[in-house]
């Protein structure tokens, strides 16, 4: 969904840092 939201990409990618820590966790755990 990173790719569609070209416009809010850049504000994804301040959440992400704390989204990304949480989804990678929740799946690989």
């Amino acid at each position: 969904f990173k790719f569609k939201r070209k416009k809010q990409y850049k504000r994804t990618i301040g959440h992400r840092q704390n989204y990304t820590q949480v989804k990678v966790t929740g799946i690989e755990a």
